[in-house]
Order: C-alpha cells, then sequence, then structure tokens
C-alpha cells in the first residue's frame, strides 16, 4: 500500500470496493476525509472515512484506486497472527 513494507490482506470477491484498515492508513500517512458512520449487523457502527489516490501492489500486479474506503478492522487482526 503506497510503497509500504507488505501487509495482510483479505480478499473478497464479494466486495464492491476497496477497504484499508484505519490504523494502517494512519500509520502509512494516508489522508482520511469524511467523518461517517458505518453499520454493520446487529447494532454495531463504526467510524468510516474515505482515501484518494491509494497505490497497492501485487506481484505481478500495480494499480491506484481512485476512492477507498477506511474502516476500523482490528478485529480482523486476529485471523492474521494466526498465521505469523
Amino acid at each position: 500500500v503506497n510503497g509500504s513494507a507488505p501487509l495482510w490482506f483479505v480478499l473478497d470477491t464479494g466486495a464492491s470496493g476497496t477497504v484499508l484498515d484505519a490504523s494502517h492508513a494512519k500509520l502509512l500517512g494516508i489522508k482520511v476525509s469524511g467523518d461517517g458512520d458505518v453499520e454493520g449487523t446487529g447494532e454495531n457502527s463504526a467510524a468510516a472515512g474515505m482515501a484518494k489516490d491509494v497505490s497497492f501492489s501485487l506481484k505481478g500486479l500495480d494499480f491506484q484506486a481512485r476512492e477507498i474506503a477506511v474502516l476500523p478492522l482490528s478485529n480482523l487482526n486476529h485471523y492474521c497472527r494466526a498465521r505469523d
């Protein structure tokens, strides 16, 4: 992401857009605009923002997303760390 060290990612083939974890966006210095909420299942909600012109690189594939959602995804961290 924006030339950073490798990061874990989740490939959701049913997703309609790209989402970046809010804490990673902050660490990478990615400017997040907007101050909204996104609602999940039940009564859960989380702060949401948007970032523009974020680049992604996978082996053999580079692309720039014009706009992505930025959400707190820390609840997914234990899935990634289980394989470290």
